[in-house]
């Protein structure tokens, strides 16, 4: 990478074609305040756009830079060491930049310009129309830090975030928690049903056994009172069925032989007894399970809670942690101007409002916007210089908005920190700075300060060029 010389720069010369609103221009600026004025669209605010863009680490623009109808234009500014060319085209163009002394082009031009460029875009009088909060962050990213203010600050909300909705989960776990009814009168083992119904089933076959005898004795019984009043009727006719009789009384006896064998019955059991027990075991049971899942569950809801409580903390902690860092960095911040420094302010009484503190900028104790507009115009003036160690120069845009001690002010510091200050401002009486119509300069007005030293000029210039240096040349007395 090609780094700048360590050299103070200022503006020498500032030339454009067919650049925004510019059709051409070619000025030498004063050595400290240069004031381009006109109606509004007369291209005040392009001559501006010349320099910035003519610095800006890139290496080729936007066609749409190019002044509306025209397909091509350049812009070029020149300092006390260095040419720096764009060329602009349908293709974005090139860059070059020239170094005055050597005459040899920078190799890495985009380089050499990120290293000098600074905040290009920092405007003093648009930095004290910011709100409060506004300017904090647009200070805060040119202060240098410990640390990355904006990561840890990013962080933190999202921890913050993250801590109230995990409070919430968990005040809603612990809510779900304490509507679970658990019966402390229940044992936690269930009864086994498989078994009582086994009983059951053996209890029904053993009495279905008992009941098939009994039928069976029932009916081996009537057969017998059948068949003794059967022998009865046949002894009645003894004659005729003696030998009927003979069998009957064989059958008879056999019949008794065997009736007399018979063992007693097993008394019946009380099946109705188990089949209760069955029911009222299954009804226990089915209140078992339920108090056994009912225990899980607010048992799981327990270790949910601790496990959110355990996040919870952690998170407060890594909050503090960053919100010390934060403090630190703030504290350590190396601000541009001696008086400065970031503070954090809480208004108002509300929880939002007390949880969102606002962070504003303070001068000598003073938050700035509370500060007289001539120390806000020291201040953001002083900041905007103190961003740009080697460019010496500011462009101020909006410059109408500044009253005569506003521009007094300016035009002090300019002299005081030796830098020189490009502005624009809306005035069409045509006797105030470079006066501009249609995109051109129509009038040089001499303006009352010390002027910058030109810087030698090349033999190898053009005779045009030259004799715009002529032209030009009576703002640098």
């Amino acid at each position: 990478m090609t780094t700048a010389a360590n050299t103070n720069q200022y503006l020498i010369r500032v030339t454009a074609e067919q650049f925004k609103n510019v059709k051409v221009i070619d000025f030498m600026p004063n050595r400290y305040m240069t004031t381009m004025t006109g109606a509004n669209g007369a291209g005040k605010t392009s001559v501006l756009d010349v320099v910035f863009y003519a610095l800006l680490g890139r290496k080729t623009l936007s066609p749409t830079l190019i002044r509306q109808g025209q397909k091509k234009g350049f812009i070029r500014i020149e300092t006390n060491t260095h040419i720096i060319t764009r060329h602009l085209d349908d293709k974005g163009g090139d860059l070059q930049i020239e170094q005055k002394a050597s005459g040899t082009l920078i190799k890495a031009p985009t380089d050499w310009l990120d290293g000098i460029a600074g905040d290009l875009g920092f405007d003093p009088l648009k930095f004290m129309r910011y709100t409060p909060e506004e300017q904090f962050q647009a200070l805060k990213s040119l202060v240098p830090m410990d640390a990355d203010v904006d990561d840890l600050e990013t962080r933190n909300e999202t921890a913050g975030e993250t801590i109230t909705k995990r409070r919430g989960e968990a005040k809603r776990l612990e809510a779900a928690r304490d509507h679970i009814t658990i019966d402390k009168t229940l044992p936690a083992t269930e009864a086994d049903i498989a078994d009582l119904l086994q009983q059951s089933r053996a209890a029904a076959e053993h009495n279905d056994a008992i009941e098939r005898e009994r039928n069976r004795r029932r009916q081996i019984d009537d057969e017998h009172e059948r068949k003794l009043a059967q022998a009865t009727e046949k002894k009645k006719q003894i004659e005729n069925l003696q030998s009927e009789l003979k069998q009957l009384d064989a059958y008879n006896r056999e019949t008794e032989k065997t009736m007399v064998e018979w063992k007693p019955l097993d008394e019946p059991k009380d099946r109705a007894a188990l089949d209760a027990k069955v029911s009222e075991a299954t009804r226990t049971n089915s209140a078992i399970a339920t108090n056994n899942a009912n225990k899980a569950q607010r048992e799981q809801f327990e270790r949910e809670v601790d496990a959110i409580k355990v996040e919870v903390t952690r998170l407060e902690e890594e909050v503090r942690a960053r919100k010390i860092t934060i403090a630190s960095a703030l504290e350590n911040a190396k601000f541009p101007v001696p008086g400065l420094s970031f503070e954090t302010i809480t208004e108002g009484s509300s929880g939002r409002e007390r949880k969102n503190p606002k962070k504003i900028i303070t001068y000598n104790g003073v938050p700035l916007s509370e500060a007289s507009s001539a120390e806000q115009i020291r201040v953001s003036t002083a900041i905007g210089m103190a961003n740009k160690p080697e460019l010496r120069f500011l462009l101020i845009r909006d410059g109408s908005l500044l009253d005569d001690t506003g521009l007094a002010i300016l035009e002090q510091m300019a002299h005081e920190q030796n830098f020189q200050i490009l502005m624009e401002k809306v005035d069409t009486t045509g006797k105030l700075g470079i006066y501009m119509e249609d995109g051109t300069i129509k009038t040089v007005n001499a303006e009352p300060e010390a002027a910058a030293e030109p810087a030698p000029r090349r033999t190898t210039r053009k005779k045009d060029e030259k004799k715009k240096d002529e032209k030009q040349g009576e703002l640098i007395k």
